[in-house]
């Protein structure tokens, strides 16, 4: 084998070594990353309804969707922010909403959970 060879040979396995070792890591940030940011959108949702972890599954998921839509994990830790995020994201022609829900029953299920909140 002449060296151009075994210099290649070396380059090809130093490069699987470096994507073995680095694509665990990656991993591991962006699952972490993705923990602390829904950590951090379950905190702003609480603001406007504490008990969205006992909400309906058809709900939370709604408010889920919204809330990735908007970045919710990135907005101030204040309600009425949580709140026009969320009206944001439901009039935004690029929100994926949960199977089965469109952009008006979207926007009604969430003024309806809105208004159910000042009730209790």
């Amino acid at each position: 084998m002449n060296q151009v060879m075994k210099r290649n040979l070396f380059i090809a396995v130093a490069g699987v070594a470096v994507f073995a070792t680095l694509l665990p890591v990656a991993t591991w940030v962006g699952r972490t990353a993705g923990r602390e940011d829904g950590k951090r959108a379950i905190e702003r949702v609480q603001l406007v309804w504490p008990s969205i972890l006992s909400m309906p599954t058809e709900d939370r998921a709604l408010i889920a969707s919204l809330g990735m839509q908007c970045r919710l994990q990135d907005r101030p830790l204040v309600a009425n922010e949580v709140i026009a995020c969320l009206r944001d994201a439901a009039a935004d022609p690029d929100t994926n909403f949960p199977t089965g829900v469109d952009r008006r029953a979207a926007q009604a299920r969430l003024n309806e959970l809105l208004r159910l909140r000042q009730h209790t």
